[in-house]
């Protein structure tokens, strides 16, 4: 694991504890994860097993992010655990967890874990000028979810448990562990949701079915959010079977979810990666709502030109109107010589017969004006 130089970043900007402790990050589930590795921050240790050729606990660099998005956890059994870390400090909350395997299948001697847990004191203990950090005896340890057989070959079924570690913690039998439930065979979608606050915690996890394996409640002697404790995901390989776990081989666990939502927050909207099918209804949605909008706009013009069309013929009869009143008027204006005088003209009149017509409609229209 490559090592970075210089002290390690420690921020409280956000009024919580953050840094990676040197280590390389990846980004995942909207949350920056530190890998796990060596170096002058934290060295090897537990709770991998030890290897048998120098008797450390190793970890190793077995985490990625693939295409669709989703973390991808592999250990190497005996030789190197996987742990990460988010490098922001997470307290009281909801946490959310989606990961699959055939958890079956997996080496009785490994353990995926999903836990708070606090080694805040590692970076600040060691960085100058800062005050030393004072632990909880339980170091703030809430085991959400652990997987495992525990080194049991003969056990029928790999389970599952939750474990707290109560801030007076006395010693190890001291702690709080939940019953334990199976996980059936073949490949599982495991869903884990964990509602912590003060004086309570609740956890659930069920199958992708919505079955539920296990619902948890603890009120009491529940560790406090100090505000330095880390949530962490690890997959690694424990010592519980002396004569088998020097042999433990690595496994695979994908998580397509690890959120947290702080107290009092809604869980933010997200894209989750989409398969085939999600893409092609998109596609169709995207193809249909195109179409409707090309109709729309079509209907539109047609209804404008409608209405244009409307207007111009409303234009033309009032245009006919006008010109009919016009000439209605024009014709009450001009009157026509009557009749009885047209018939008293001589056919023999050689005169301008239209010019003697104008000159009685003059005659008539002024003394139609003095009659008014």
């Amino acid at each position: 694991m490559e090592t970075k130089a210089g002290p390690p970043e420690i921020s409280h900007d956000s009024g919580r504890f953050e840094t990676d402790y040197k280590f390389d990050t990846i980004e995942f589930s909207g949350q920056d994860w530190a890998i796990r590795g060596k170096n002058d921050v934290m060295g090897w240790g537990g709770p991998q097993a030890p290897h048998p050729s120098d008797g450390e606990g190793k970890w190793v660099s077995g985490a990625h992010v693939n295409d669709k998005g989703e973390l991808v956890v592999e250990n190497q059994g005996i030789n190197g655990g996987v742990e990460l870390i988010a490098t922001k400090s997470t307290g009281y909350g909801t946490y959310e967890f989606s990961y699959t395997a055939d958890f079956d299948k997996m080496d009785p001697n490994n353990v995926l874990g999903i836990f708070t847990y606090d080694t805040a004191e590692v970076a600040i203990d060691g960085t100058p000028g800062m005050k030393k950090h004072v632990n909880m005896k339980g170091l703030t340890e809430i085991d959400f979810i652990e997987v495992s057989r525990w080194g049991s070959q003969d056990l029928p079924k790999t389970f599952g448990m939750v474990t707290v570690y109560p801030d007076d913690l006395k010693n190890f039998r001291d702690r709080v562990s939940h019953k334990r439930f199976d996980i059936p065979k073949g490949v599982q979608t495991l869903k884990t949701k964990a509602i912590w606050d003060k004086d309570y915690l609740r956890v659930i996890t069920s199958l992708e079915n919505g079955k539920v394996l296990s619902d948890d409640t603890q009120t009491k002697r529940v560790p406090k959010d100090n505000g330095t404790q880390q949530l962490r995901i690890n997959l690694w390989t424990t010592k519980a079977n002396r004569a088998n776990f020097e042999n433990a081989q690595g496994d695979t666990i994908v998580f397509d979810d690890a959120t947290f939502t702080p107290a009092g927050e809604k869980r933010p909207a997200e894209d989750k990666p989409k398969d085939k099918k999600d893409k092609k209804k998109d596609s169709k949605k995207k193809k249909d709502s195109k179409k409707s909008k090309d109709k729309k706009a079509k209907d539109k013009k047609k209804s404008k030109k409608s209405k244009d069309s409307k207007k111009k013929d409303s234009k033309k009869k009032n245009s006919k109107k006008s010109k009919d009143a016009k000439k209605k008027k024009n014709s009450k204006n001009t009157l026509r010589t009557p009749d009885h005088i047209r018939k008293a003209i001589p056919r023999d009149f050689h005169g301008d017969l239209d010019e003697f017509e104008k000159t009685v409609n003059e005659f008539v229209t002024t003394l139609a004006g003095k009659t008014k």
